[in-house]
């Protein structure tokens, strides 16, 4: 943790380790979620799009998975299962349009195979003081059902039924939250649908806040313990909270550093009688100083 002297009344008892009060603002309560949309801040048409992606809540009800078989009825061990029943789900039924824009956003790089790194060119490459660095695309081999291909392009080829299976074949199911708020968008805009939620604020899922509590909480500022004679050694990697009784002489609180803080004399000495603060610790020479000993390194 950092260190920082602080100077305050000799009877200032604010318990040690407890942030101060001076360094918390106070957070906005945060308001009710609106009644119409629950929260998501969408119209009807556009939540039930994204109701749709997962339907998780017909799971077991109207739909399950035939664990041990493929979408064909053939036995597997992995997925792409079977379905069973009927279900709306169409994280894995995208259509050309979506599955474009999922790209675009770069979130199927397991289906374009696509990477940038950035690299350095050898020796004889490039001019003495310019930049020896490059961008260099990665396109590596993508192995689907048997099949090899190279690079961006040939995915572009690719049915989108068999694009969907393989987001069916992924490490968790080839899909995120990211993607289905993309795709949701992207279908919402197609079918003419997509808005916001009519009934709350700007479409924000909640309420306002009341102004008067908004002009506050911006008006907040940061105060300091109140000053004074005594010596105190205070944690900065919180707020900001004591972690030392308050001593009346300087020499007390090196005392106090040397017993409880783990600080070497010679660097508690130059903490309290000079910088009066010290980072969390530096790395140096193959050692580490931490807190106050960081003092040491001073010349």
């Amino acid at each position: 943790m950092g260190r920082e002297l602080k100077r305050v009344p000799l009877t200032f008892n604010w318990p040690l380790r407890k942030a101060w009060r001076g360094y918390l603002q106070r957070d906005l309560p945060y308001p009710k979620d609106c009644t119409v949309c629950h929260g998501d801040g969408l119209n009807a048409e556009t939540r039930e799009l994204q109701r749709q992606w997962y339907d998780g809540e017909n799971f077991g009800r109207t739909w399950s998975y035939d664990y041990g078989f493929n979408p064909e009825g053939e036995r597997a061990d992995r997925p792409p299962w079977r379905v069973l029943g009927e279900t709306p789900k169409w994280e894995y039924k995208l259509t050309r349009d979506e599955i474009n824009k999922l790209v675009s956003e770069d979130r199927l790089s397991w289906l374009t195979g696509e990477r940038v790194v950035k690299v350095e060119m050898a020796r004889g490459k490039y001019k003495e003081g310019r930049n020896r660095y490059a961008w260099l695309t990665i396109r590596p081999l993508l192995r689907v059902d048997g099949d090899t291909t190279r690079g961006v392009a040939e995915w572009r080829e690719m049915s989108v039924e068999r694009i969907n299976r393989m987001a069916m074949s992924q490490p968790f199911g080839g899909h995120d939250a990211i993607n289905c708020w993309i795709a949701v968008e992207q279908r919402a805009k197609r079918l003419g649908v997509w808005g916001w939620c009519h009934a709350c604020w700007r479409g924000k899922g909640h309420g306002r806040y009341p102004r008067k509590l908004k002009k506050a909480h911006k008006r907040w500022q940061r105060t300091e313990p109140p000053a004074g004679e005594g010596y105190q050694l205070w944690e900065t990697v919180s707020e900001g909270s004591p972690i030392s009784p308050v001593f009346a002489n300087p020499d007390d609180l090196v005392a106090w550093m040397v017993m409880h803080d783990q600080t070497d004399p010679e660097a508690a000495h130059r903490f309290v009688f000079g910088a009066g603060w010290a980072p969390s610790g530096v790395l140096t020479g193959g050692r580490v100083y931490d807190n106050a000993n960081v003092m040491l390194l001073q010349p």
